[in-house]
Protein backbone atom coordinates (compact mmCIF):
# COMPACT_ATOMS: atom_id res chain seq x y z
CA UNK A 1 0.00 0.00 0.00
CA UNK A 2 1.38 3.39 -1.01
CA UNK A 3 1.48 6.47 1.20
CA UNK A 4 -1.33 8.03 -0.87
CA UNK A 5 -3.54 5.02 -0.11
CA UNK A 6 -2.81 5.38 3.60
CA UNK A 7 -3.72 9.07 3.52
CA UNK A 8 -6.92 8.22 1.63
CA UNK A 9 -8.01 5.70 4.26
CA UNK A 10 -7.82 8.33 6.98
CA UNK A 11 -8.59 11.67 5.28
CA UNK A 12 -10.45 10.71 2.11
CA UNK A 13 -9.78 10.96 -1.62
CA UNK A 14 -9.55 14.76 -1.88
CA UNK A 15 -6.75 15.16 0.66
CA UNK A 16 -5.03 12.02 -0.59
CA UNK A 17 -4.97 13.37 -4.16
CA UNK A 18 -3.38 16.59 -2.91
CA UNK A 19 -0.57 14.77 -1.12
CA UNK A 20 -0.15 12.42 -4.07
CA UNK A 21 0.44 15.49 -6.24
CA UNK A 22 3.03 16.88 -3.80
CA UNK A 23 4.94 13.62 -3.79
CA UNK A 24 4.76 13.21 -7.56
CA UNK A 25 5.81 16.83 -8.17
CA UNK A 26 8.73 16.56 -5.73
CA UNK A 27 9.90 13.37 -7.46
CA UNK A 28 9.83 15.08 -10.87
CA UNK A 29 11.70 18.11 -9.54
CA UNK A 30 14.79 16.02 -8.90
CA UNK A 31 15.96 16.12 -12.53
CA UNK A 32 15.74 19.92 -13.10
CA UNK A 33 17.21 20.50 -9.63
CA UNK A 34 20.29 18.41 -10.37
CA UNK A 35 20.64 19.91 -13.84
CA UNK A 36 20.27 23.44 -12.45
CA UNK A 37 22.98 22.87 -9.85
CA UNK A 38 25.29 21.44 -12.50
CA UNK A 39 24.62 24.42 -14.80
CA UNK A 40 25.42 26.97 -12.10
CA UNK A 41 28.50 25.25 -10.67
CA UNK A 42 30.27 23.59 -13.58
CA UNK A 43 29.43 25.56 -16.71
CA UNK A 44 32.05 28.15 -17.64
CA UNK A 45 31.22 31.83 -17.95
CA UNK A 46 31.82 31.71 -21.70
CA UNK A 47 29.07 29.14 -22.18
CA UNK A 48 26.74 30.34 -19.41
CA UNK A 49 24.36 32.26 -21.68
CA UNK A 50 23.91 29.25 -23.96
CA UNK A 51 23.43 26.93 -20.98
CA UNK A 52 20.72 29.20 -19.52
CA UNK A 53 18.82 29.18 -22.80
CA UNK A 54 19.10 25.39 -23.05
CA UNK A 55 18.01 25.03 -19.43
CA UNK A 56 14.92 27.17 -20.11
CA UNK A 57 14.04 25.01 -23.11
CA UNK A 58 14.51 21.92 -20.96
CA UNK A 59 12.13 23.34 -18.34
CA UNK A 60 9.44 23.85 -20.99
CA UNK A 61 9.77 20.26 -22.16
CA UNK A 62 9.94 19.00 -18.57
CA UNK A 63 6.76 20.87 -17.60
CA UNK A 64 4.86 19.39 -20.55
CA UNK A 65 6.02 15.86 -19.72
CA UNK A 66 5.14 16.34 -16.05
CA UNK A 67 1.60 17.56 -16.79
CA UNK A 68 0.86 14.68 -19.14
CA UNK A 69 2.35 12.18 -16.72
CA UNK A 70 0.33 13.62 -13.83
CA UNK A 71 -2.87 13.29 -15.87
CA UNK A 72 -2.16 9.57 -16.26
CA UNK A 73 -1.35 9.27 -12.56
CA UNK A 74 -4.60 10.97 -11.47
CA UNK A 75 -6.61 8.71 -13.77
CA UNK A 76 -4.86 5.69 -12.27
CA UNK A 77 -5.56 6.82 -8.69
CA UNK A 78 -9.17 7.76 -9.46
CA UNK A 79 -9.77 4.35 -11.05
CA UNK A 80 -8.16 2.52 -8.14
CA UNK A 81 -10.14 4.52 -5.58
CA UNK A 82 -13.42 4.21 -7.48
CA UNK A 83 -13.93 7.96 -7.99
CA UNK A 84 -13.27 8.28 -11.71
CA UNK A 85 -16.88 9.01 -12.71
CA UNK A 86 -18.36 10.26 -9.45
CA UNK A 87 -19.96 13.70 -9.09
CA UNK A 88 -20.49 15.55 -5.82
CA UNK A 89 -23.34 17.90 -5.01
CA UNK A 90 -21.82 21.06 -3.59
CA UNK A 91 -23.65 22.89 -0.83
CA UNK A 92 -23.52 26.70 -0.56
CA UNK A 93 -20.66 28.21 1.42
CA UNK A 94 -21.24 28.87 5.11
CA UNK A 95 -20.28 32.53 4.54
CA UNK A 96 -22.68 32.94 1.59
CA UNK A 97 -25.38 35.51 2.34
CA UNK A 98 -28.52 36.81 0.68
CA UNK A 99 -32.28 37.00 1.00
CA UNK A 100 -33.99 33.74 1.93
CA UNK A 101 -35.79 32.09 -0.95
CA UNK A 102 -36.89 28.66 -2.13
CA UNK A 103 -34.18 26.74 -3.95
CA UNK A 104 -35.57 25.47 -7.30
CA UNK A 105 -33.56 22.22 -7.06
CA UNK A 106 -33.83 21.15 -3.42
CA UNK A 107 -37.00 23.06 -2.49
CA UNK A 108 -35.40 24.23 0.76
CA UNK A 109 -35.14 27.81 2.00
CA UNK A 110 -31.67 29.05 1.20
CA UNK A 111 -29.98 32.43 0.75
CA UNK A 112 -30.47 33.81 -2.77
CA UNK A 113 -28.10 36.29 -4.39
CA UNK A 114 -28.30 37.67 -7.92
CA UNK A 115 -25.58 36.46 -10.27
CA UNK A 116 -25.86 39.82 -12.05
CA UNK A 117 -24.87 41.68 -8.88
CA UNK A 118 -21.96 39.32 -8.36
CA UNK A 119 -20.65 39.81 -11.90
CA UNK A 120 -21.16 43.57 -11.59
CA UNK A 121 -18.99 43.59 -8.49
CA UNK A 122 -16.32 41.47 -10.18
CA UNK A 123 -16.09 43.32 -13.50
CA UNK A 124 -17.00 46.76 -12.13
CA UNK A 125 -14.78 46.83 -9.04
CA UNK A 126 -12.47 43.81 -8.67
CA UNK A 127 -11.10 43.84 -12.23
CA UNK A 128 -10.32 47.61 -12.16
CA UNK A 129 -8.58 47.17 -8.80
CA UNK A 130 -6.50 44.34 -10.28
CA UNK A 131 -5.57 46.54 -13.25
CA UNK A 132 -4.56 49.40 -10.95
CA UNK A 133 -2.41 46.99 -8.91
CA UNK A 134 -0.74 45.74 -12.10
CA UNK A 135 -0.04 49.31 -13.24
CA UNK A 136 1.55 50.07 -9.86
CA UNK A 137 3.70 46.94 -10.14
CA UNK A 138 4.70 48.00 -13.68
CA UNK A 139 5.86 51.45 -12.55
CA UNK A 140 7.73 49.97 -9.59
CA UNK A 141 9.56 47.75 -12.06
CA UNK A 142 10.39 50.73 -14.30
CA UNK A 143 11.69 52.65 -11.28
CA UNK A 144 13.94 49.68 -10.51
CA UNK A 145 15.47 49.79 -13.99
CA UNK A 146 15.91 53.55 -13.71
CA UNK A 147 17.64 53.12 -10.36
CA UNK A 148 19.80 50.33 -11.81
CA UNK A 149 20.95 52.53 -14.69
CA UNK A 150 21.69 55.37 -12.28
CA UNK A 151 23.65 53.40 -9.67
CA UNK A 152 25.45 50.84 -11.83
CA UNK A 153 27.86 53.25 -13.65
CA UNK A 154 28.81 54.92 -10.36
CA UNK A 155 30.13 51.72 -8.77
CA UNK A 156 31.00 49.66 -11.82
CA UNK A 157 34.76 49.65 -11.10
CA UNK A 158 34.48 49.70 -7.30
CA UNK A 159 35.40 46.21 -6.06
CA UNK A 160 35.17 47.07 -2.36
CA UNK A 161 32.45 45.71 -0.09
CA UNK A 162 30.88 49.16 0.07
CA UNK A 163 30.72 49.44 -3.72
CA UNK A 164 29.38 45.90 -4.12
CA UNK A 165 26.57 46.51 -1.61
CA UNK A 166 25.59 49.79 -3.25
CA UNK A 167 25.64 48.24 -6.73
CA UNK A 168 23.18 45.59 -5.48
CA UNK A 169 21.01 48.13 -3.69
CA UNK A 170 18.50 48.62 -6.58
CA UNK A 171 17.91 44.88 -6.82
CA UNK A 172 17.46 44.56 -3.05
CA UNK A 173 15.07 47.53 -2.97
CA UNK A 174 13.03 46.03 -5.79
CA UNK A 175 12.92 42.61 -4.10
CA UNK A 176 11.61 44.21 -0.90
CA UNK A 177 9.10 46.27 -2.92
CA UNK A 178 7.76 43.11 -4.55
CA UNK A 179 7.29 41.50 -1.13
CA UNK A 180 5.53 44.60 0.20
CA UNK A 181 3.19 44.79 -2.80
CA UNK A 182 2.32 41.11 -2.41
CA UNK A 183 1.63 41.61 1.30
CA UNK A 184 -0.68 44.56 0.55
CA UNK A 185 -2.49 42.99 -2.38
CA UNK A 186 -3.27 39.60 -0.81
CA UNK A 187 -5.65 40.82 1.96
CA UNK A 188 -7.19 43.21 -0.56
CA UNK A 189 -7.89 40.33 -2.96
CA UNK A 190 -9.35 38.22 -0.14
CA UNK A 191 -11.64 41.10 0.92
CA UNK A 192 -12.82 41.71 -2.65
CA UNK A 193 -13.46 38.01 -3.17
CA UNK A 194 -15.52 37.80 0.02
CA UNK A 195 -17.45 40.92 -0.99
CA UNK A 196 -18.36 39.36 -4.34
CA UNK A 197 -20.29 36.72 -2.35
CA UNK A 198 -19.79 33.57 -4.41
CA UNK A 199 -22.32 30.87 -3.63
CA UNK A 200 -20.11 27.78 -3.95
CA UNK A 201 -16.75 27.19 -2.30
CA UNK A 202 -15.24 26.06 -5.61
CA UNK A 203 -16.25 29.32 -7.33
CA UNK A 204 -14.98 31.31 -4.34
CA UNK A 205 -11.60 29.56 -4.50
CA UNK A 206 -11.31 29.86 -8.30
CA UNK A 207 -11.95 33.61 -8.32
CA UNK A 208 -9.52 34.12 -5.45
CA UNK A 209 -6.84 32.08 -7.21
CA UNK A 210 -7.36 34.15 -10.37
CA UNK A 211 -6.88 37.40 -8.45
CA UNK A 212 -3.77 36.19 -6.65
CA UNK A 213 -2.06 34.38 -9.52
CA UNK A 214 -2.48 37.20 -12.04
CA UNK A 215 -1.01 39.82 -9.72
CA UNK A 216 1.69 37.63 -8.13
CA UNK A 217 2.89 36.35 -11.49
CA UNK A 218 3.10 39.86 -12.95
CA UNK A 219 4.56 41.41 -9.81
CA UNK A 220 7.20 38.73 -9.22
CA UNK A 221 8.21 37.76 -12.75
CA UNK A 222 7.45 40.80 -14.91
CA UNK A 223 11.00 42.12 -14.65
CA UNK A 224 12.45 38.79 -15.78
CA UNK A 225 10.34 38.73 -18.95
CA UNK A 226 10.99 42.43 -19.59
CA UNK A 227 14.75 41.98 -19.21
CA UNK A 228 15.00 38.76 -21.20
CA UNK A 229 12.69 39.49 -24.14
CA UNK A 230 12.57 43.30 -24.42
CA UNK A 231 15.91 44.58 -23.12
CA UNK A 232 17.73 41.30 -23.97
CA UNK A 233 20.37 42.16 -21.38
CA UNK A 234 21.85 38.93 -19.99
CA UNK A 235 24.09 40.72 -17.47
CA UNK A 236 21.12 42.59 -16.04
CA UNK A 237 19.14 39.35 -16.05
CA UNK A 238 21.76 37.81 -13.73
CA UNK A 239 21.27 40.73 -11.32
CA UNK A 240 17.49 40.39 -11.41
CA UNK A 241 17.75 36.79 -10.20
CA UNK A 242 17.90 38.03 -6.60
CA UNK A 243 14.58 39.78 -7.14
CA UNK A 244 13.25 36.50 -8.52
CA UNK A 245 14.23 34.20 -5.65
CA UNK A 246 13.03 36.33 -2.72
CA UNK A 247 9.38 36.69 -3.84
CA UNK A 248 9.31 33.05 -4.92
CA UNK A 249 10.47 32.01 -1.47
CA UNK A 250 7.80 34.27 0.05
CA UNK A 251 5.04 32.58 -1.98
Amino acid sequence: MSSADEVREYFGETVAMYFAFLGYYTFFLAVPAVLGVFTNLYVSNENRDVSIVLFCVFNLVWATIFLESWKRKTAELAYRWGTINTEQFEEPRAAFYGELGKDPVTGRLQPQYSAYRRMLKFYGVSVPVMLVALVIAWYVMLFYFYLEDYVKPMYKDDKSLYGTVLSLLPTIVYAVSVLVLNAIYRPLAVALNHWENHRLQSAHDNYLITKLVVFNFANCFMSLFYTAFYLQDMELLHNVRLEFFLPFYHL
